[in-house]
């Protein structure tokens, strides 16, 4: 065994291996579960010239990248609430200390029960229920503010998803236990990251159906339009996890021609209704989410390669 690899994964003589033979043929070889301790990461983050905007990304940042403990200190006055949401906002991790200075939250969560299967479909799932309350305020805006909290879900699973596979990613013996190679690891990690990017566009989208005057002012035929735009967006998602899910070709190749459709016949629509106000954005919106959907597809294809 390579000496390198055998000091990083702490072994000594007579030490239990697991071997598994991958689908290309190659033999994977990983240290025995029960002979790796709990690997204790600790950070600390200064908010020295930081808003809490800024604080938030290093928090999240934080949490995806697999650390334990993660310390806030420096001048947190006025910015105690937004740190006390962002830790409540994600999964397991719970506050453990609060001073003048200082605030010290801890992760509780053994990642190896965790199903990424399951997190993604959950993810789905809001996703899709984002995507049909949002057409649903072509009507009425009651919508909106589920809508808003659905996407904070998105943001909990899709964040707690990333951090289980960044730590399958520093111990092998995790990845074994969660039944992932590396190269799932790596496909699943992006795959999270377009559904929880997919998520964040479709809020942003609602958001302009709710809150500006774009759908009151717009003709009924151009109203039709716009929605049947939103449809036409909302199946090639459909199509694209339909395709994960049932390890379905067809669907899969499927996306990649609507995605182009839906580009060409956005763009025409703009070009027919220059001018609007709002509208450039929501067709912007609109061409990020089939573009993110086409990646998910790209990933599809990858992951059965």
């Amino acid at each position: 065994m390579p000496k390198k690899w055998v000091l990083k994964n702490n072994l000594k003589k007579g030490d239990q291996l697991s071997i598994n033979e991958l689908q290309n043929g190659r033999l994977e070889i990983i240290p025995s579960l029960s002979e790796e301790k709990e690997d204790i990461r600790e950070i600390n983050i200064d908010t020295k010239e930081k808003s809490i905007e800024d604080l938030q990304r290093d928090i999240i940042s934080a949490y995806i990248n697999g650390y334990n403990i993660i310390n806030i200190f420096g001048d947190i006055s006025g910015k105690i609430a937004g740190i006390r949401e962002m830790f409540h906002e994600l999964v397991a991790l719970e506050i453990m200390e609060v001073t003048a200075k200082r605030v010290t939250a801890k992760v509780f969560s053994d990642v190896t029960g965790t199903s990424i299967d399951h997190l993604i479909r959950r993810i789905n799932m809001i996703t899709k229920t984002m995507i049909d309350e949002t057409k649903a305020l072509f009507e009425t805006n009651r919508f909106f503010d589920d809508i808003v909290e659905r996407d904070y879900e998105v943001n909990r699973q899709a964040f707690f998803g990333m951090r289980t596979l960044t730590i399958a990613t520093l111990s092998p013996s995790v990845a074994n236990k969660l039944n992932l190679s590396h190269f799932e690891i790596m496909y699943l990690r992006l795959l999270l990251e377009k559904l929880e990017n997919i998520a964040d566009r479709v809020k942003s989208l609602a958001k302009i159906f709710a809150k500006t005057e774009l759908l009151i002012g717009l003709k009924k035929e151009t109203r039709d339009e716009l929605r049947s735009l939103l449809d036409m967006v909302g199946m090639n998602y459909d199509y694209v996890m339909k395709s994960l899910f049932k390890n379905d070709n067809k669907l899969t190749n499927a996306v990649f021609v609507t995605h182009t459709d839906n580009i060409k016949a956005a763009q025409a629509f703009l070009e027919k209704n220059k001018g609007v106000i709002n509208l450039p954005l929501v067709v912007e919106l609109l061409d990020r989410i089939s573009a993110l959907t086409e990646n998910i597809a790209r990933i599809v294809v990858d992951m059965k390669t």
